[in-house]
């Protein structure tokens, strides 16, 4: 009896880790979709899916309402900051990667893959996210490789303020 109530509560501590594990990996962004807004407009949204599944939907209005752009993207923390790795997007759907871009190698499905990829920083005020454009911090340009590079970079100064690329709204019209 004292061996299955032992065994019992290690399976317990076990499966409670693991559930404390995945929730504390998981971010805010994670199946969740957002409204994309680039110089203070509407012009996309965007739906962060399952195991990494990027869709980008260009936004009612547009000539191309509803033309869709299907990815990945990658969720990285370093140094306490949120970075969001997309893939070269189709700029007819959104166009914002006018700056920013780096090409950094990533896991990818187990093997590693050397992909473009635009670096945004996230930072998360009021429900919203923003992602502001990133440089290479000075001095280091030579020396940032890739994805463990990313403490190397900071946030790019328009006016002496940070550089807002876009902000994600939550969509509240999603099912």
């Amino acid at each position: 009896m004292f061996k299955f109530s032992k065994s019992f509560m290690m399976l317990i501590v076990i499966v409670v880790g693991i559930v404390a594990l995945y929730g504390c990996g998981k971010s805010d962004i994670d199946g969740k979709s957002f409204k994309v807004f680039h110089k203070n407009k509407f012009e996309a949204t965007m739906e962060f899916g399952k195991n990494n599944e990027l869709t980008v939907k260009s936004a009612e209005g547009k000539y191309n309402a509803g033309q869709e752009f299907r990815g990945e993207y990658q969720l990285k923390e370093v140094d306490g900051k949120q970075f969001l790795l997309l893939p070269k997007l189709d700029s007819e759907i959104l166009d914002i990667q006018t700056f920013g871009y780096k090409t950094v190698e990533i896991d990818n499905l187990n093997s590693k893959d050397k992909k473009d990829w635009y670096v945004y920083q996230l930072e998360e005020k009021d429900n919203k996210f923003f992602m502001y454009d990133l440089t290479i911090k000075e001095g280091k340009a030579d020396k940032f490789k890739d994805i463990n590079d990313l403490n190397m970079l900071e946030i790019k100064k328009e006016d002496d303020k940070n550089d807002i690329n876009s902000i994600l709204e939550p969509n509240d019209n999603v099912n």
